[in-house]
């Protein structure tokens, strides 16, 4: 298949279809999970998803955005592979002692974690090429792909769930599918990465390295934004980690109904913005400050916008629906489902300031905010909610968000005023 400049309304529709699936996977899986098996399952799976989720930052390293951004070529998509088959073997490592751990004993929640860590193992692989395609403007070519392989995932998952009523086979069964579509999605497009893996950077080819380049000065560039992207995960998930172990997965289950609208709000700013950090970059680069601007405040309108609707019709509707499709009651929650969408459009905003400073190549300073906002969690959320329930961490949870928000707004705020320099990309 020839390398042609992508479409970008295809890249954005694309992209937005693939982004929505995968968003959505946890909530169609939940589903079926609550209409027809327990709520001790449904805790479960959610818990497992969020600790695949965090061990993929793992895996995927901080790069995409990195990967993506890099225009100049300044690593080849060989030395990108190279790091990536060493984040993702440190990935299984940690992802199997963590399951472990946080397991405490019980045998089908550790084969579920581990079986969905594995799912992310293949995801986060995969996610190096479709870097690649995105860097070339094929970004739309990444996101069919990205969009069926995790279709398929929740049909397999779902169908095998409902004849089997077994987490741990429908997970098995899911895995192995994402393994298979791996395969068949990504060689069709082989002739499009063999040309580049053949090439080197100027910058490892005045190394004399070559096509066997050493991945560790890119791991180590990149080593601020894994940081910075896996506490940032880590903060997103941080009160499930302290419900799990203090309360039961049934409460586990009712906060991951709960938490469902956050995630929404935070797909819609990033399906927004990851077909334009391209656009971003080249504004940038290019002393475009006026348009870089501009871009800013669209976006920030828009998903200021998103998050007031998404307030209103929480106090609206948003309650009752999640009644409805979970086929539970949750009319006790309700303030707390109030807290986490106004968390959420903290996580929105925090999420964006997090993109645009990685543009910038700024993204250093990123893990300063996230090291204290991850330790105050870390430290106090047990006790939180001990002492207060699920009540008490959904407002911690908010008030870390909103001051972490701030701090990175200050930061974008103060190297814009320096305008680009000597690192631009």
């Amino acid at each position: 298949m020839n390398s042609k400049p992508q479409n970008k309304k295809q890249a954005f529709l694309w992209n937005t279809i693939a982004a929505s699936i995968s968003s959505f996977q946890s909530f169609l899986i939940l589903i079926v999970i609550s209409h027809s098996g327990s709520q001790a399952d449904a805790g479960i799976l959610v818990f497992a998803i969020a600790t695949a989720n965090l061990m993929t930052m793992i895996g995927k390293f901080g790069m995409r955005q990195y990967q993506a951004s890099d225009l100049s070529r300044q690593y080849s998509l060989g030395t990108y592979l190279r790091s990536r088959q060493i984040t993702c073997l440190l990935m299984i490592v940690v992802s199997i002692g963590y399951a472990l751990h946080a397991s405490f004993g019980d045998r089908k929640k550790m084969l579920v974690i581990i079986l969905w860590c594995a799912i992310r193992v293949i995801e986060s692989y995969e996610d190096v090429y479709h870097g690649y395609l995105q860097s070339i403007d094929r970004l739309e070519l990444a996101s069919k792909i990205w969009g069926a392989r995790n279709v398929l995932s929740i049909v397999f998952f779902c169908t095998t769930y409902l004849n089997t009523d077994n987490l741990v086979t429908a997970s098995f069964v899911s895995c192995l599918s994402c393994l298979v579509t791996y395969f068949l999605f990504n060689l069709p497009f082989k002739s499009l990465y063999s040309a580049e893996l053949g090439n080197t950077s100027d910058q490892e080819t005045s190394s004399n390295m070559g096509l066997f380049a050493s991945p560790w000065p890119l791991l180590w560039a990149n080593f601020p934004l894994f940081a910075s992207y896996f506490l940032q995960m880590y903060l997103s998930n941080a009160p499930r980690y302290a419900i799990n172990g203090n309360l039961s997965d049934e409460m586990q289950a009712i906060y991951g109904y709960l938490i469902m609208p956050v995630f929404l709000i935070s797909l819609f700013g990033n399906v927004m913005l990851q077909p334009l950090v391209t656009t971003y970059t080249r504004h940038w680069a290019g002393g475009n400050l006026k348009d870089f601007r501009k871009l800013i405040l669209m976006h920030l309108s828009v998903i200021s916008v998103l998050v007031v609707t998404f307030i209103i019709g929480g106090k609206l509707i948003g309650l009752h629906l999640l009644e409805l499709v979970y086929n539970v009651d949750l009319k006790e929650y309700s303030l707390i489902l109030y807290i986490l969408l106004i968390a959420g459009g903290f996580q929105a905003i925090q999420s964006y300031f997090v993109t645009l400073l990685t543009v910038i190549r700024f993204h250093r300073l990123l893990i300063v905010g996230f090291s204290v906002a991850s330790i105050l969690l870390f430290v106090a959320g047990s006790s939180v909610v001990k002492s207060h329930g699920m009540l008490g961490i959904s407002l911690y949870f908010l008030i870390i968000l909103a001051a972490l928000s701030i701090f990175f707004a200050g930061l974008l705020t103060y190297r814009l005023k320096k305008g680009p320099g000597p690192d631009a990309p």
